[in-house]
């Protein structure tokens, strides 16, 4: 194995593809990657042995990358960074809604600032060094012309505020809040004061929902989002079902006084929740409402999302 400088540059090709790949998003975390990596290389290697690593410039690269990896034999993919660049990876794994290596493995190594897939599987295995399959989610909805978009993700989608709230989030005016929890809560209440409460059609399995108005319908494979908010606090990545929550028409004032209970995950009794579970969502709405999944903006609604049971090996290291 040939090992850059630092272990933080691309290893070159030569002869043999190592069956393992390191994929490395520079940025993630404001350079929390490539500290974590230096810490976590001999951890890895003594796991995987030889291996390819790259730093890619965008999720997009990474998801490629993975893709053709998979495509020639590569059986690991070591990805480091956050959420997003879970997504990406993720994404990589599949092609036209099938695996690429179904018998191939994730290894994430989480550096980001949310890093809700990191709280998701420590559910299943608290005490790391566990392996096992999960269940991956699917998003069929629109981008902004109404042409189809397609997606993979592994921990949540949602509609609604919190697409706004990551939206606000990437302004370049919004504020380098240090922690992901606290930049998500800041990044809440300035969406919040301006938030709609759009009309949505809800369809678990094909029994719907009685229409309403909602700031949020989240769909969990995960069980939280937006920095440790346990939006869907019975969901588990094993269990074969999507845990569906929608927080109505609520004031803001209302949602402050119980922003405790979301983040402890004990809202689901609060009047004008709604929940279910199922495995396949169908979101539709009069007015134009954005989704996203993995905190990442996809598209608008109309939306189904569908489950995928047991789709995708993941190695929790120790």
């Amino acid at each position: 194995m040939t090992k850059p400088s630092g272990h933080t540059g691309a290893v070159p090709h030569t002869g043999a593809v190592p069956r393992a790949l390191v994929v490395l998003n520079p940025h993630a975390g404001g350079g929390r990657s490539i500290r974590l990596w230096r810490r976590k290389h001999h951890t890895v290697e003594a796991l995987v042995g030889a291996y390819r690593l790259h730093q890619t410039p965008s999720p997009s690269a990474a998801e490629h990358l993975i893709r053709q990896a998979l495509r020639q034999g590569t059986h690991t993919v070591v990805c480091v960074g956050g959420d997003g660049s879970m997504h990406a990876a993720v994404n990589g794994f599949f092609e036209r809604q099938t695996p690429v290596n179904p018998a191939a493995t994730l290894v994430p190594l989480f550096a980001g600032t949310g890093c809700d897939l990191a709280r998701a599987l420590r559910r299943l295995w608290p005490h790391g060094g566990a392996s096992g399959h999960i269940d991956i989610g699917q998003v069929t909805c629109v981008d902004a012309a109404g042409a189809p978009v397609q997606r993979h993700f592994v921990n949540l989608a949602s509609v609604g505020l919190s697409a706004d709230v990551l939206d606000r989030m990437a302004l370049p005016s919004f504020p380098r809040i240090p922690g992901g929890t606290l930049a998500f809560l800041v990044a809440i209440l300035q969406v919040l004061r301006g938030s709609a409460c759009p009309l949505l059609h809800v369809s678990v399995d094909g029994h719907s929902l009685p229409p309403h108005r909602t700031h949020c319908v989240a769909i969990g494979n995960g069980h939280s989002f937006a920095g440790g908010l346990r939006i869907t606090p019975d969901a588990r990545l094993n269990d074969g079902r999507l845990d569906v929550t929608s927080v109505g028409d609520a004031s803001p004032l209302w949602l402050l006084r119980h922003a405790h209970r979301f983040y402890r995950g004990t809202h689901r009794n609060l009047p004008g929740i709604y929940h279910a579970r199922g495995r396949r969502i169908t979101l539709e709405s009069p007015v134009p409402v954005r989704m996203e999944a993995d905190g990442e903006l996809l598209g608008w609604l109309p939306a189904t999302i569908t489950l995928q049971p047991a789709a995708l090996r993941v190695q929790r290291l120790a």
